[in-house]
């Protein structure tokens, strides 16, 4: 009885063993191995970000004017950069901060 165990437990042994090494030496031999290029693909992520950081116009940004000392009298210029809604919002937001100075 215990003489079949063994041989049972060697025999299993040597048949994993077997296994193990022809799948290695498959996938040595029969498999090529995976080249990353992580310099390469960041460079290119890198180029793509500022590619889509160009603005596809060359807009004029014009500084903020203050005409006289009066808070109230803070402008704005128009800017190809923000819509109307958003200008009228900062004019008020300027406003209201010069204000509580």
């Amino acid at each position: 009885m215990w003489y079949s165990l063994i041989i049972n437990a060697i025999f299993s042994i040597l048949i994993i063993f077997l296994v193990h090494h022809l799948w290695e030496y498959c996938k040595i031999h029969y498999t090529s191995p995976k080249m990353k290029n992580v310099l390469e693909f960041q460079e290119s992520k890198y180029k793509q970000i500022v590619e889509d950081m160009k603005p596809t116009t060359t807009p004029t940004l014009h500084p903020l004017t203050v005409i006289g000392t009066e808070p109230s009298l803070v402008k704005l210029q128009s800017s190809d950069f923000l819509p109307s809604e958003e200008k009228e919002w900062i004019h008020n937001e300027l406003t209201a901060f010069i204000g509580t100075l």
